[in-house]
């Protein structure tokens, strides 16, 4: 496995992608849409690990890594490889502000984004005087972010090339729901989340 250092952390320098947890057991490659909500259920029901590729497609979407639901993320036996965990949103806060105000230039590259957002174009020109951010995407910091979109609880995909969307291990101590990370172009945001049902991509922090 790829890694980088930056300030004090390791990172894993790309998506997990990985079909089996930490004890050897499998993880469920869920391709159905039907199957896919019914391991999340939205309302009530035994919620299972489930993981996919964007669009069901492994060869399309390989260098974005797999989508997992949150269930996944949180079982017993082991989502991150033995000596790393599933980045918190306090891993991800300690690399923004380390990063300072170069973090999109410093962690993505030119290659893998789609900035031409014509939702984010319209709202800036519209209600604004802000101008969209023209700086170049160098990936500085070796990280490379990559905007592997999403699967919602329904089995919709969504988002690749726009957005990058990430689970983190932690949790809402108010809500008990756990946070995610939204990354697009220009921007990033934290929310906690009650659809855990999503598959989202994984970043994972070395354990030192």
């Amino acid at each position: 496995m790829e890694e980088v250092k930056i300030g004090s952390q390791i990172w894993l320098k790309h998506n997990l992608d990985v079909s089996t947890f930490r004890n050897g057991e499998e993880i469920p490659e869920i391709k159905s849409d039907e199957k896919w909500n019914a391991a999340s259920p939205i309302i009530i029901g035994e919620m299972f690990p489930a993981s996919c590729y964007y669009n069901n497609s492994s060869e399309e979407s390989k260098k974005y890594g797999k989508l997992y639901n949150w269930q996944a993320v949180i079982d017993k036996r082991g989502l991150a490889p033995k000596g790393w965990r599933v980045a918190t949103n306090q891993d991800w806060i300690e690399l923004f502000e380390f990063l300072g105000e170069n973090v999109h230039s410093a962690i993505k590259d030119q290659n893998n984004w789609n900035r031409n957002l014509g939702c984010l174009d319209r709202f800036f020109k519209r209600y604004t005087k802000i101008k969209i951010p023209d700086y170049p995407l160098l990936n500085e910091s070796g990280l490379n972010i990559l905007p592997g979109g999403l699967r919602d609880e329904l089995g919709s995909f969504g988002g690749v090339r726009d957005y990058a969307n990430f689970w983190c291990s932690s949790k809402n101590e108010w809500t008990d729901e756990p946070y995610d990370l939204t990354i697009n172009p220009y921007s990033y945001q934290f929310a906690s989340s009650y659809r855990r049902g999503e598959g989202r991509s994984i970043r994972c922090v070395k354990i030192i």
